[in-house]
């Protein structure tokens, strides 16, 4: 398997590892904003290492982000 290939593959797998995180962190009503900038944080920080290989441009990332936030409130309406 090429290295773009199984970088490709981590780096889905730590989205949807954090999603998970996300989901199970608003399930259990967790409201202290300082576990919630450590979770952010420490994703930020992993999607960073794992993306240095891969050359995705900005729109590429907006989608992503849009994806992301679009499950937030799929969530959120859910808990709700």
């Amino acid at each position: 398997m090429k290295q773009k290939t199984k970088d490709w593959i981590i780096f889905a797998a730590v989205m949807v590892a954090f999603l998970i995180g996300m989901i199970a962190l608003m399930l259990n009503e967790i409201e202290q904003l300082w576990v919630w900038i450590i979770f952010i944080g420490v994703w930020i920080f992993a999607e960073m290492k794992i993306a240095k290989n891969i050359q995705l441009k900005w729109w590429i990332w907006v989608i992503i982000i849009a994806v992301i936030l679009g499950i937030d409130l799929l969530i959120i309406s859910i808990i709700n």
